[in-house]
C-alpha cells in the first residue's frame, strides 16, 4: 500500500480545518463509535440533548472495511460508515464527537478532522490513548487537566474525566476552539470515563455488529 498517497490526502485536509470557536450554544450533541468484523465497519451516530443525555436520533450504516489498521490512518477505516450514517439522521446536532483523534495527530488530521471536514460541521476528537505529543499528568481529581503539546505547539487537552483513572485525551477536529472542546466535553461527562454521546455510540455499534439492533423505535 502506498501511504504516501493518504499521507498527501491528510495533507489536504489538515489544510482545510478551522481551529476556531464558530460554535453558537450547543443544545444538541452526537457521538460516532465504530464496531468492525473481519468484512464490515459497523458505524453508528447517537444524538442526544446535552442537558439531560435523551436519545433523541440515532443512525446506523455498514460499509466494507477496504482499509487495514494502521496507526495514523484510522479515518481511512471508519470516515465513510460515519459519513453515510451522518446523512441519515433526522435531527442533526450541532456538534459530533468521534473516537479518535482531531488535531492531536502528527499531520493535524485525526478522524473528527477528517469527518469535519467532509461534512462542514464543528468535531471533536476523543481518545483513549495518546497519538503524539508530551502531557504532564493532570491530577488524580476529576475535571482536572493539562495540555497535550507537539512539536512545540498546544494540541490537545488531557483530561481526567474519572478520579484515579486513566485520562482522556481531547482535541478539536473543525470549526471549534482548544478550550471549547474541553468545555462541551466536560459538559457530557457522567459517571464514566467516556462521554456519554460516545459511550451510548460505542453500545450501539456493538449492537448493529451482533445483529441486536437495525433501527430501534426511540
Amino acid at each position: 500500500m502506498d501511504l504516501e498517497f493518504f499521507i498527501k490526502k491528510q495533507s489536504e485536509i489538515s489544510s482545510r480545518i478551522i481551529i476556531a470557536d464558530l460554535l453558537e450554544e450547543v443544545k444538541v450533541v452526537a457521538g460516532a463509535d465504530c464496531s468492525f468484523d473481519e468484512k464490515y465497519v459497523y458505524a453508528c451516530i447517537v444524538v442526544m440533548k446535552i442537558d439531560d443525555f435523551s436519545v433523541i436520533d440515532f443512525a446506523l450504516a455498514k460499509e466494507l472495511v477496504t482499509f487495514p489498521y494502521i496507526p495514523t490512518f484510522l479515518s481511512f477505516r471508519e470516515e465513510k460508515a460515519i459519513i453515510k450514517s451522518f446523512y441519515k439522521l433526522k435531527v442533526k446536532p450541532d456538534i459530533l464527537f468521534c473516537d479518535g483523534q482531531g488535531i492531536a495527530h502528527p499531520r493535524k488530521a485525526g478522524l473528527a478532522c477528517a469527518v469535519g471536514v467532509e461534512l462542514d460541521i464543528p468535531t471533536v476528537g476523543v481518545a483513549k490513548n495518546k497519538l503524539c505529543g508530551t502531557f504532564k499528568k493532570p491530577t488524580n481529581t476529576r475535571g482536572s487537566f493539562s495540555y497535550l503539546y507537539y512539536r512545540g505547539e498546544k494540541i490537545g487537552i488531557v483530561l481526567r474525566s474519572r478520579s484515579g483513572v486513566k485520562p482522556i485525551f481531547v482535541s478539536p477536529g473543525h470549526k471549534i476552539s482548544l478550550e471549547r472542546t474541553r468545555e462541551i466535553v466536560v459538559k457530557t461527562i457522567t459517571r464514566y470515563r467516556i462521554p456519554e454521546p460516545l459511550r451510548i455510540a460505542h453500545i450501539f455499534a456493538n449492537y448493529y455488529k451482533q445483529g441486536k439492533i437495525s433501527r430501534m423505535i426511540l
